[in-house]
């Protein structure tokens, strides 16, 4: 059976964390795995399957989302883990069915090589997480999975019900940490 008509054109609604690169960024801070980024492989390290150890050199493909399971160690650790093997991100399935917008201090993003200016984590619901490991599991060896990110929204809370797209008029934007928290799309 050709799974491949039934994978394309899949979206994902993701949270971004408040520290690393800014998916929303574009010209010059405009990220490989961020808004208007060419599409990238998503793939998983079955050794590592929380992303919170070094990556074996070689298992990462340059500049591909690594998608990770959420607990273990800190979100900062997973993007660490990440960027040190050359990933342009990272996807997290939480454990919940719930919006979270990783937050760190600035004293909590200091990291061996220096930044993570460059790479993106964002995560996923449980569900919605579930659904795109399944996309992998059904292509595993076969194919590559590609995500593209656009922008779509007001940062999440635990006490949204659901998501709601702003209005044109609505131009108040949540900043932490130097980044505008919004709610991205995967597009798979």
């Amino acid at each position: 059976m050709d799974l491949m008509p039934l994978l394309m054109n899949s979206s994902v609604l993701a949270y971004t964390s408040t520290f690393g690169g800014d998916p929303a960024a574009q010209g010059v801070r405009q990220l490989n795995f961020g808004a208007g980024g060419e599409p990238l492989s998503l793939v998983r390290d079955a050794e590592n399957p929380m992303g919170c150890t070094s990556y074996e050199k070689g298992t990462i493909p340059p500049l591909s989302v690594i998608l990770v399971d959420r607990g273990e160690c800190s979100f900062v650790q997973k993007l660490d883990e990440a960027s040190l093997a050359g990933a342009a991100g990272v996807v997290v399935i939480n454990y919940e069915d719930k919006p979270l917008n990783p937050s760190a201090d600035a004293d909590d993003t200091v990291v061996l090589d220096g930044t993570l200016d460059d790479v993106a984590l964002m995560v996923l619901e449980q569900k919605d997480g579930e659904a795109v490991r399944n996309m992998l599991n059904a292509i595993e060896g076969d194919e590559t999975l590609e995500v593209t990110v656009r922008v779509e929204g007001p940062p999440a809370t635990e006490d949204d019900d659901e998501f709601e797209t702003p209005s044109k008029k609505d131009t108040t934007i949540l900043v932490v940490n130097g980044h505008a928290v919004m709610n991205t799309v995967l597009d798979i």
